[in-house]
């Protein structure tokens, strides 16, 4: 997963967010949230193949 990733699936995710919270704020804190994780994850060197599937199951489990 590279850096550009995570801002070309931030409307992604923000899209399934929105599904989720019961406010517009409360879905981009978590779409903050993840792509975070995501970026710790970048900084750490591991190695994800399939970014968008990965990002939205750390989404899932950060609302819950």
């Amino acid at each position: 997963m590279e850096k550009e990733e995570l801002t070309e699936l931030a409307d992604d995710l923000l899209h399934i967010a929105i599904g989720m919270c019961d406010s517009l704020e409360d879905a981009q804190d978590l779409v903050q949230n993840t792509l975070l994780e995501g970026l710790l994850a970048i900084r750490k060197g591991i190695e994800i193949e399939n970014a968008k599937n990965w990002l939205i199951t750390v989404l899932y489990r950060k609302y819950s």
